[in-house]
């Protein structure tokens, strides 16, 4: 499938796997910091390595447990039709909900 796909596209399958993983890399990552008995959930940049490392994952994660074949999910990534990216959407909106406890960032 996916040897279809490069073909027809006529382009490097190093390229289409990039575009994927930095297509499903999320932004922002939640780390909890405690205030005053409270812990927060504060969203903050994620270096690019971790960035990438939870696309993998999530991109794998979802093969394992659909049992699916990895090139037809990398396709539908490709086309934006995927699970995996509403999963990002998902994830990008839990860290905006959370902006209001960003100023405990800095306790």
């Amino acid at each position: 499938m996916l040897k279809n796909l490069l073909i027809k596209k006529r382009q490097n399958p190093w390229n289409v796997i990039l575009a994927v993983v930095y297509r499903v890399a999320p932004l922002v990552d939640l780390c909890k910091i405690k205030v005053a008995k409270n812990y927060y959930q504060i969203p903050v940049p994620i270096r690019t390595q971790r960035s990438v490392s939870l696309a993998v994952s999530w991109i794998t994660e979802l093969n394992l447990r659909k049992g699916s074949d990895l090139s037809g999910e990398i396709i539908k990534i490709y086309e934006g039709k995927s699970t995996v990216l509403e999963r990002r959407k998902e994830w990008e909106g839990l860290a905006r909900r959370k902006m209001i406890h960003a100023r405990y960032r800095w306790r």
